[in-house]
């Protein structure tokens, strides 16, 4: 059995203590206030096709959230942008004033080579004005490079999936 409960929320990390739930995984978010536009050739697609390619990303254990099988289970909100059919970015929801990022992707054999900058790039182009917002899904030690070098900073909370193994 999984579940999430802020880290800083100290008396629920407690009762679940006691449960038997035992914390696996740090989760954190990122902001970018006023991320870099450049204009790219962003292609619109369905947010099972982002599903799609999750699995054979396999970037490790993720929260369910991020699961191929959440994921292909889009809300009403939900929309998904390629560049080149090489990075993927899925965006859970769009406002005025920002685009909440539930996770970007880029094909094993094209990663490292600026296609997720590009992607991230054409997202704020798109949509001019707008922040970039990622919420406490990405684990810890996943990503946290990535986004630094963007110009994003980390979230002021964070999100600790706990465990309690089922017995059987």
């Amino acid at each position: 059995m999984l579940l999430e409960v802020f880290e800083s929320n100290a008396p629920a990390r407690a009762l679940y203590e006691h449960g038997g739930f035992r914390p696996i995984t740090r989760l954190v978010g990122y902001d970018a206030r006023q991320p870099e536009a450049r204009p790219a050739d962003l292609r619109e697609i369905d947010p099972t096709e982002f599903a799609r390619h999750m699995g054979p990303a396999d970037p490790g254990p993720l929260p369910w959230q991020l699961q191929a099988s959440s994921l292909a289970a889009p809300s009403a909100t939900a929309r998904c942008f390629t560049l080149e059919d090489k990075s993927f970015v899925y965006v859970s929801a769009l406002s005025e004033t920002s685009l909440t990022i539930r996770g970007v992707l880029t094909l094993r054999e094209h990663r490292r080579q600026g296609w997720a900058t590009r992607l991230l790039g054409g997202l704020a182009a798109r949509f001019p004005g707008r922040a970039l917002t990622v919420p406490q899904l990405i684990p810890e030690h996943l990503g946290a490079e990535f986004f630094a070098a963007r110009g994003f900073s980390r979230g002021p909370l964070a999100l600790l999936e706990m465990e309690l193994p089922l017995e059987g």
